[in-house]
C-alpha cells in the first residue's frame, strides 16, 4: 500500500512538473548539416571527384553538367537533413498538440501566434518577427542550413496571405504553395565574435602552442602515431606533400574561414592536422564512396581519434571561457530581457527586490544602442560549425563532465537552452523560472537529452537550474569580464571599437575637467595675488609706521 502511495505521488509531481510548467523561450545552437570537404585536395588511394559529383544533385543540374561545388558547401542531403530538424522542432516546439492526438503539447513554446484559417487545418505556430530571431555565421553551409531548418519549422500554407488582387496572380499565397520566408542575420566575418571567437583569439593559439610541450599531450601524440601512420599509408596522402606550407593554418580557422585560407592547408598530417585528412574521409563515407577497406574496417578506431585530436584543442583547459563566452554572454541576455519583461518590466518600487537580474544584464558584443529596448524573443537560433558546439560545451564544462560530449557534434547536433516558468506556484521572482541544457546529437537524434551542470562556477547546478542560479554560475564561470583585454585581439572591430570609446571617455573626461582645474588654477592663482598684495601692503604699512615712530623719538 506504501509502493503504491508512493507511486501516486510521485506520477503527481512528474503532472506537476511537465503540465504545469510553462516553455516560455528555446534558444537552439545548432551545427550545419552534410557539406563538401573544407580542403580542395582528394584521396589519392580512393579517388573521388566531389566537386563534380555533389554539384551535380546539389545544384539540380544533371549528369552533364559541368558545374562544381566548392569547398565547404552545403550538399542536397545536407538540406534535407537540416529540413528534417526542422520538422522535428516544429513537433516539439510549436505545435498545439502531440502528433495525431488531442492531447495538449506540454513542450509547445507559450504565447505563440497561431492560425485561424481552419480550412487549412494547421497546428503550428506562425512565425513573426517579434518572437522568432535566426542567426547564422557569414558562411554559405551555415545560412543554408538555417534556412533549410526554417522551413521544416513552418511548413507549406502556413505563409502570408495576399490582403488585395495582385495582378497576375492565381494564388492567395505571397509565396508558391504558402511558403513563409524568414530573415536570417549575420555578421561580417571579421565581426563574428559570437559563434568564433575561437577563431580570433590570440591567448587560445599562445594556450595550444604551450600545450603541444607538454608531456601528457605528447604522450597523447605517441599513442596514436602509429594508427596516423597507417591511415595516411592507406590513402597515399603523403604524396601530396611536395614542401611545407608557409604558415599552416590551424584547422579550426580553416573552418570558420575556408574558402580564404585554402592555401594555407597542410598537407603534412600529424595529429595537430589529422581534421584535414578525417574531413575527406567521412565526407567520402557519408555519401558511400570510400572504397578503402582498411579504413572501413577500422572506422571507429580512426572516428575516435579525430574526435580525441579536435578535443586537444576545444576543451575547458584550452578554451576557458574565452572561446564562446561571448555566445554564452548573448545567451543569457536573451534570457534576462525576458524574466525582466515578466517580473520587472519597470523595477519600480512595488516590485524592487525582485529586480536583481535586471541590474546584473550587460549588453552583448554586436548589438545596436536600442537592443535592450526590442522585445524579448520566445526562439533565438545560432547556425554555426561544429566547433562552435564543441567550445561552447567547454566553456560550460559540460564537456568536461560527461565524456559522451567531448566527441565530434556530428552534422546537424544541437546544444539547446530552454526556458521554463513555473506555474504551480505564486512566487513572482525570478525563482520562479529555471533552465534546461539540451544536447541532440546529429540531425536525426529526437531524445532531446538533458544535462545538467556539474562543474561550471565550483557549484555547478540541477538538471532544471534555477535562473538566478543558473545566472550566477554563467556569470561567474562562462563570461569574460573583458574578451578583448583576456584575448590580447586588439584588431576585431569590436576591439577596436571599445579602445576607441575607452580613448572617447577619457578625452571627454579631459574635456570636462581641464576647464575645471584651468578655473581652478586661476582661482588659485588670483588667490596668491591678493595674498601677496596684503603682504606687500602690510608690509608697507609696518615701514610706515616704523618711520613715523622714529621721527616722532627724533623730535622728542
Amino acid at each position: 500500500m506504501k509502493l503504491f502511495i508512493t507511486f501516486l505521488l510521485l506520477l503527481s509531481f512528474i503532472i506537476i512538473t511537465v503540465y504545469g510548467d510553462k516553455l516560455i523561450q528555446v534558444q537552439v545552437l545548432s551545427r550545419h548539416c552534410d557539406r563538401s570537404p573544407v580542403s580542395n585536395f582528394d584521396i589519392p588511394a580512393d579517388p573521388w571527384d566531389w566537386q563534380s559529383y555533389l554539384a551535380r544533385y546539389s545544384y539540380g543540374a544533371g549528369e552533364d553538367s559541368k558545374a562544381i561545388i566548392g569547398v565547404g558547401e552545403l550538399t542536397s542531403l545536407g538540406i534535407a537533413q537540416c529540413y528534417q530538424i526542422g520538422t522535428q522542432f516544429r513537433k516539439r516546439y510549436l505545435s498545439k498538440y502531440l502528433e495525431g492526438t488531442n492531447e495538449v503539447n506540454p513542450t509547445s513554446i507559450d504565447d505563440l501566434l497561431f492560425s485561424t484559417r481552419d480550412e487549412n487545418n494547421i497546428n503550428t505556430a506562425h512565425y513573426t518577427a517579434q518572437d522568432f530571431k535566426f542567426y547564422s555565421t557569414g558562411v554559405d553551409r551555415t545560412l543554408v542550413s538555417v534556412f533549410s531548418i526554417s522551413q521544416g519549422m513552418f511548413p507549406q500554407y502556413s505563409g502570408p496571405i495576399i490582403d488585395i488582387n495582385f495582378p497576375n496572380s492565381n494564388q492567395n499565397y505571397s509565396l508558391p504553395s504558402g511558403i513563409q520566408p524568414v530573415p536570417i542575420f549575420t555578421e561580417t566575418k571579421n565581426n563574428d565574435v559570437w559563434m568564433s571567437a575561437y577563431a580570433n583569439c590570440p591567448e587560445i593559439d599562445l594556450r595550444l602552442e604551450e600545450q603541444k610541450h607538454t608531456e601528457e599531450y605528447n604522450n597523447l601524440v605517441k599513442k596514436y602515431q602509429n594508427l596516423i601512420d597507417r591511415v595516411v599509408n592507406e590513402t597515399n596522402f603523403n604524396s601530396l606533400v611536395t614542401g611545407n606550407v608557409i604558415e599552416p593554418v590551424a584547422f579550426y580557422k580553416l573552418i570558420e574561414y575556408t574558402a580564404q585560407l585554402q592555401s594555407r592547408v597542410s598537407k603534412e598530417i600529424t595529429f595537430d592536422s589529422f581534421y584535414i585528412l578525417f574531413d575527406l574521409l567521412f565526407v567520402q563515407k557519408s555519401h558511400n564512396k570510400l572504397n578503402i577497406k582498411w579504413i572501413n574496417d577500422h572506422w571507429d578506431e580512426i572516428e575516435e581519434m579525430a574526435g580525441i585530436s579536435t578535443f586537444q584543442t576545444f576543451n575547458r583547459k584550452i578554451q576557458g571561457n574565452l572561446g564562446a563566452g561571448p555566445l554564452m554572454k548573448k545567451i543569457l541576455f536573451e534570457m534576462q530581457k525576458l524574466v525582466k519583461s515578466k517580473i520587472c518590466s519597470s523595477c519600480d518600487q512595488s516590485n524592487g527586490d525582485n529586480c536583481d537580474v535586471c541590474h546584473k544584464m550587460e549588453k552583448p558584443l554586436y548589438e545596436d544602442s536600442n537592443f535592450e529596448n526590442t522585445k524579448p524573443f520566445k526562439y533565438v537560433h545560432y547556425s554555426a560549425h561544429d566547433v562552435t558546439i564543441l567550445s561552447l560545451l567547454a566553456t560550460l564544462g559540460l564537456s568536461e563532465d560527461y565524456s559522451i560530449l567531448q566527441k565530434l557534434p556530428p552534422y546537424g547536433s544541437q546544444l539547446i537552452f530552454e526556458l521554463y516558468e513555473n506555474t504551480t506556484t505564486s512566487d513572482s521572482s525570478a525563482n520562479n523560472y529555471y533552465v534546461k541544457i539540451i544536447v541532440n546529437r546529429g540531425f536525426g537524434d529526437t531524445n532531446f537529452t538533458s544535462y545538467k551542470l556539474i562543474s561550471l562556477g565550483g557549484t555547478g547546478c540541477d538538471e532544471n537550474c534555477a535562473f538566478p542560479q543558473f545566472e550566477d554560475v554563467v556569470i561567474r564561470g562562462a563570461i569574460p569580464k573583458n574578451w578583448c583585454d583576456k584575448c590580447n585581439n586588439k584588431d576585431a572591430d569590436i576591439c577596436v571599437r571599445e579602445l576607441y570609446e575607452e580613448k572617447r571617455s577619457l578625452t571627454t573626461l579631459l574635456l570636462i575637467f581641464l576647464p575645471i582645474l584651468g578655473g581652478i588654477n586661476v582661482l588659485a592663482f588670483g588667490c596668491l595675488c591678493l595674498v601677496g598684495i596684503r603682504m606687500i601692503r602690510k608690509k608697507n604699512q609696518e615701514n610706515g609706521n616704523r618711520e613715523e615712530t622714529e621721527h616722532i623719538i627724533q623730535r622728542q
